[in-house]
């Protein structure tokens, strides 16, 4: 199966404002089956983004792949709050989650911008 284009971070962007607009629809509300929730996300986020080849598959893959990082990213960050240092700002506490994301995950955290 051939890889589709990169993300910008435009779109990861657009795609957590589309996932938020659509949960928070007080009509709809949370009984709506996964496939119809991502089909409404990619109406949103093709407002957002009006040209995009996206389907709400590649939506739901990347908003996973986005919840999976961020979550992580959290768990780094409560890490880090747990030891505080007198004096130190919130800045501080970011990017020493910052460096326990790389050296666990083996990567660097993707979704700041976020």
């Amino acid at each position: 199966m051939e890889r589709g284009k990169s993300w910008s971070s435009n779109e990861d962007i657009f795609l957590a404002r589309s996932v938020v607009h659509v949960s928070h629809d007080h009509i709809v509300g949370v009984d709506q089956k996964s496939s119809k929730f991502y089909y409404r996300v990619l109406q949103q986020f093709q407002v957002f983004v009006p040209n995009s080849n996206r389907t709400s598959d590649t939506l739901c893959n990347r908003w996973k792949e986005i919840q999976s990082s961020c979550s992580k990213f959290a768990g780094h960050f409560a890490i880090s709050l747990a030891d505080p240092k007198s004096g130190q700002q919130e800045d501080y506490y970011i990017e020493e989650a910052l460096e326990i994301y790389v050296k666990f995950e083996k990567s660097s955290f993707k979704f700041r911008q976020i």
